[in-house]
């Protein structure tokens, strides 16, 4: 069976291709339907409700194992996104092997993912990992006087700069997240 077959598992993807980047009206628009984002060995499960998500999980760890695969229980998570969850949906999902923990966030490449769809948690994690690898430079290269003022801003850019805003291109930040991340960058 395929994931697209079970009911409520996915989501809809309204998307268009023309030359106007931001437009109110989805007339004509396209739309594929989500079941999974998969990238390597990490993968994310899309369902509209508690009862999808169950199949779709007991689907995917079958699918799993008919190829030789595991799905390690203990790093698998689940998260409910909305503005009125009950209680119950929150309750671990019950596989072979555990139970699948529910979380209010969780790492899913590189970025934080809220489930309040908020990004705060993300904007603070890569202000860690840019102060991070700032300080692990700060002797080596910026305190440096033998190197000229062009090789550190390059350095900077190259270490800091990019761990800073990576997955800049997806954030929808608000001002009080732009000026921390202004504050950190004038800073360094």
């Amino acid at each position: 069976m395929r994931l697209e077959d079970v009911e409520g598992v996915g989501n809809d993807l309204h998307f268009k291709y023309d030359e106007k980047l931001f437009r109110r009206y989805t007339r004509n628009a396209q739309v594929r339907m989500l079941t999974e984002c998969l990238f390597a060995d990490d993968g994310a499960l899309l369902a509209t409700s508690r009862n999808a998500m169950e199949r779709a999980v007991q689907e995917f760890n079958g699918v799993g194992t008919q190829f030789g695969l595991t799905v390690s229980v203990q790093k698998t998570k689940h998260m409910v996104v909305g503005r009125q969850v009950e209680d119950s949906e929150r309750k671990p999902i019950v596989v072979e092997g555990g139970e699948i923990q529910c979380v209010k966030e969780f790492p899913y490449l590189g970025a934080v993912i809220a489930d309040s769809g908020r990004m705060d948690a993300d904007v603070e994690s890569r202000l860690a990992k840019a102060s991070k690898a700032f300080g692990a430079l700060r002797k080596a290269v910026f305190l440096d006087r033998n190197l000229s003022l062009q090789t550190k801003r390059k350095v900077y850019q190259a270490c800091v700069l990019s761990v800073l805003l990576y997955g800049a291109e997806c954030w929808i930040p608000l001002r009080r997240q732009v000026k921390k991340i202004n504050t950190f960058h004038h800073s360094a």
